[in-house]
Formats: structure tokens, C-alpha cells, sequence
């Protein structure tokens, strides 16, 4: 259970979907001044909880992260002298294919 913005939510759900998994979220304005921009978007019932399939509709999704800080999935960005190391996870709807990738970015001065 968290809390988040809709744009966090959808990506969440994208990568549940992909993974077998499934998420319930619903709108909670912070302020009454968010809820007409809410139902401007389209939202109708402010009480309707979403699936992850409501939120990452189709079969055609993809989900990319990379980590920033060490965390349970991905270790965080590694910084040593003149390469700068990240570890991304890709993971494809069609297929379920997952795919973790090592990047250096070098630099020099």
C-alpha cells in the first residue's frame, strides 16, 4: 500500500501487468481545487478503484527503470573515476522478456 500521482501509478501498473501482478488504485485529491482537472481528464467517479488493466491497457507494454539509489531490484549508480556505471531493467509485455542492463559512461576531462 502507497501513495503517488497518477503518472505513478500507470507505471506501476504497467509493470505488474507485464509481470503476472495486479494493482488497485483509486484518485485522492489533496485539495478540492484538484478535482475538476481530475474529472477534466476523464475521470467520472472519484471512488472507482482501477485495475492494472484499466491503467496499462493492451499487450503492447514495456517498462524500463534504472536505479538511482540501491534498492531491492537494482542497484543504485556507481560512480568511480572517469565511468559512471547504471543498472537499468527492461521488461517487455509481448514476450515477458526481462532483460538487466550494465551501462558504463565514461568520461574524460
Amino acid at each position: 500500500m502507497g501513495i503517488g500521482g497518477s503518472t505513478e501509478a500507470v507505471l506501476a501498473a504497467a509493470a505488474m501487468k507485464i509481470l503476472g501482478g495486479q494493482l488497485l488504485a483509486r484518485f485522492k485529491p489533496k485539495k478540492d481545487e484538484d478535482i475538476p482537472k481530475i474529472k477534466k481528464a476523464g475521470v467520472t467517479d472519484l471512488k472507482k478503484i482501477f485495475t492494472a488493466d484499466d491503467l496499462a491497457r493492451g499487450q503492447e507494454l514495456t517498462f524500463t527503470a534504472t536505479g538511482v539509489v540501491d534498492g531491492p531490484i537494482l542497484q543504485g549508480v556507481v560512480f568511480r573515476h572517469k565511468t559512471i556505471i547504471t543498472h537499468s531493467l527492461v521488461i517487455r509485455g509481448l514476450s515477458g522478456t526481462i532483460r538487466y542492463i550494465t551501462t558504463h559512461h565514461h568520461f574524460y576531462k
